[in-house]
């Protein structure tokens, strides 16, 4: 096992164990993975990466009509099951109802 575990280093303790077993051993995976531990070959695992923490910013507001416009894709089916699909543009400029 100490052969096959440095010949492949990637491999964990169960593609080892299932390489013992192809190989005609009738071991079952409690004592392999008893000499796997006493012979030193279990792996830490690797941690998550953790991406860097980011700088939040509040979402500027627009005074003026016109400055920045959003765009989106928007898909729909009707009752006869006919697909559409819209190209929405809309002004970001905060939109008030007037009197």
């Amino acid at each position: 096992m100490q052969d096959l575990a440095f010949k492949h280093p990637s491999y964990g303790f169960r593609k080892l164990f299932a390489y013992t077993r192809r190989a005609g051993n009738v071991w079952n995976h409690k004592k392999v993975y008893r000499v796997y531990k006493l012979l030193k070959l279990n792996r830490k695992r690797k941690g998550k990466r953790r991406l860097p923490a980011r700088v939040k910013q509040p979402l500027a507001t627009q005074v003026n009509v016109n400055q920045i416009w959003s765009m989106d894709f928007m898909s729909d089916s009707v009752v006869s099951g006919r697909r559409f699909r819209t190209f929405n543009v809309l002004d970001d400029c905060p939109r008030e109802a007037g009197d």
